[in-house]
């Protein structure tokens, strides 16, 4: 694989750890994400990091999602297996 030789990824262009995410409706997570992946499809009901009001997203299994969150909810999240990007 070639690599494009105008665009060359920095350390904030990529994942350095994952964690898995328990859903919980009353606790933050201890880190805001850089993104989030889930191994099952379905809906993960959310709240974004610059926003008060929860969200529900639909997301496909094995695909990163460029959502910066600070809390999965368990109540609305039909996915499984969710995995926090930092």
């Amino acid at each position: 694989m070639a690599i494009n030789p105008l665009y060359a990824p920095s350390h904030s262009d990529v994942v350095g750890r994952m964690s898995d995410i328990t859903p919980d409706d009353s606790t933050d997570l201890a880190e805001v994400t850089r993104g989030l992946r889930v191994n099952v499809s379905g809906n993960v009901k959310l709240m974004p990091a610059a926003q008060d009001t929860p969200v529900t997203v639909y997301m496909l299994a094995g695909v990163d999602y460029p959502y910066m969150v600070n809390r999965v909810y368990s109540t609305g999240t039909t996915a499984t297996g969710i995995i926090g990007l930092y």
